[in-house]
């Protein structure tokens, strides 16, 4: 099984037709019969497939939801005898373009008791910068994001 071809969803491919002899090696692409040619795809709301008009292959446009192994089959006929072949498509995420904020479920804010001590970086609880005794605990608290 090969693996699938990666394309992201706002991209399209030509997909060629490419023929080789009984040894594997590349060879003179035979002559199509017109109007012959059929391309399909498993999910057709992800992957659109057209013959291209010269028959060197097909266009397949990732137009849809994201879907993996998406498989688009084309045949045809040479001289009529029917060609066939496949290939594997993963539709992936193209690159963002759009930021959507999303609020999450709101929880209830837990304000400071009278008898909790903020902590002071580099000095102990209990003691301020200053030396003198703790100032009493403020319940309000104010955020500010630069």
């Amino acid at each position: 099984m090969s693996t699938p071809f990666g394309m992201p969803d706002n991209d399209n491919s030509d997909v060629l037709f490419a023929f080789t002899d009984i040894a594997g090696n590349p060879a003179v692409a035979p002559t199509i019969d017109p109007g012959s040619v059929i391309a399909t795809a498993s999910d057709p709301a992800a992957i659109s497939v057209i013959p291209n008009a010269d028959l060197s292959g097909v266009t397949c446009t990732a137009d849809g939801p994201l879907d993996a192994a998406v498989t688009v089959d084309v045949s045809f006929t040479v001289a009529g005898v029917t060609w066939s072949g496949s290939e594997v498509f993963d539709v992936e995420a193209s690159a963002p373009t759009t930021l959507t904020l999303v609020p999450q479920t709101p929880v209830n804010n837990v304000p400071l008791s009278s008898t909790e001590q903020i902590q002071v970086p580099g000095h102990p609880v209990g003691h301020t910068p200053s030396g003198h005794a703790p100032a009493p605990v403020q319940t309000t608290t104010t955020v500010t994001n630069a």
